[in-house]
């Protein structure tokens, strides 16, 4: 990329080797902007899709990042680029856009068909991010210094004077088209207001990938809701949570009496 920025006058637009373009990538040029790119899993950088503009904060970035790889060449590209974006906007204001996840998207993803830029990876892939030997500790510093708490996305309370909760997780939303995300949202919240089968208490957590799944897993139980786990598209009855409230009341008796 240095060298392609000392050659040529015009902004770049980098696009990893292996992608697939289902259509012209115009969106960045229309941006104005210094540099853009995707964020994974909400907070990491990803150096797949990555466009910088003819600027010279952008050439800063560029440099930066050039100088980091040199210097740690056993580091993968992606912490290196978050490394080297921190350093620039700290000092000049860098004017930075996160690209839709149809610049990026990833084999198996449900919205790949109206991808503009497809990876050649699966959408469960380790390979856009932190090398799994890289020190645990660090990465948990890294997650805790970023934006994105993973709180739940939406609450709700109903009538039933009872303590008993229930935390629906909607998984894979990252993956997911837009507007079947907002229609399961707007399904269970229906379902929960029109019946809400006795859980005093609602909790909806987006995850976008499995490690937010398993968080909000985490804080479910602890909470000791009852935990669904459910994926954007999927039918949501008006009975929904009835139903549900009706398995747990048949699991409970069959322990109770087996």
């Amino acid at each position: 990329m240095v060298r392609m920025w000392n050659k040529y006058r015009e902004p770049l637009l980098f696009v990893e080797a292996g992608a697939m373009l289902r259509e012209a990538p115009l969106l960045p040029s229309f941006l104005g902007c210094d540099v853009a790119l995707h964020k994974w899993n909400r907070w990491e950088m990803s150096a797949r899709t990555l466009y910088l503009g003819r600027t010279e904060r952008a050439e800063m970035l560029l440099r930066a990042w050039q100088q980091l790889a040199a210097s740690h060449p056993a580091i993968w590209e992606g912490y290196l680029l978050d490394q080297a974006w921190s350093l620039t906007s700290s000092q000049v204001p860098l004017d930075t856009v996160w690209l839709p996840r149809s610049y990026h998207a990833l084999t198996g993803d449900l919205g790949a068909i109206r991808a503009t830029v497809l990876h050649d990876q699966q959408t469960t892939t380790l390979e856009l991010g932190p090398d799994p030997a890289f020190a645990g500790i660090v990465r948990t510093a890294r997650r805790a210094s970023r934006t994105g708490a993973r709180d739940a996305f939406m609450v709700m309370t109903s009538n039933a004077h009872t303590a008993n909760g229930v935390a629906v997780i909607l998984r894979d939303i990252a993956a997911s088209d837009a507007g079947a995300v907002a229609a399961t949202v707007e399904a269970l919240t229906g379902a929960y207001t029109a019946n809400s089968g006795g859980y005093g208490r609602l909790e909806l957590s987006l995850c976008a990938w499995q490690d937010d799944v398993g968080a909000a897993r985490d804080a479910a139980a602890l909470a000791r809701y009852r935990i669904l786990e459910i994926a954007p598209g999927q039918r949501i009855a008006n009975d929904f949570f009835a139903h549900q409230a009706a398995d747990d009341a048949v699991m409970t008796a069959r322990h109770l009496f087996p």
